[in-house]
């Protein structure tokens, strides 16, 4: 059945297929940046909050 098919239709049925390959291909790589900024916002969020709460520590007098 599917060797019968002419070209026109595999064309038809091809294009659609590459295209959502494309896209999803496109998708993954947005998703692994998207994550990739969000862990290093977090790092740096944390980082910044830390260092006042270390300072604090280290002003302490030691008894």
């Amino acid at each position: 059945m599917l060797q019968r098919l002419p070209i026109r239709a595999w064309i038809t049925i091809g294009n659609p297929v590459i295209a959502a390959v494309i896209f999803a291909v496109a998708l993954a790589a947005g998703y692994a940046q998207v994550v990739s900024i969000v862990e290093a916002s977090d790092q740096a969020l944390a980082d910044a909050d830390s260092d006042s709460s270390v300072t604090e520590l280290v002003a302490i007098p030691q008894m």
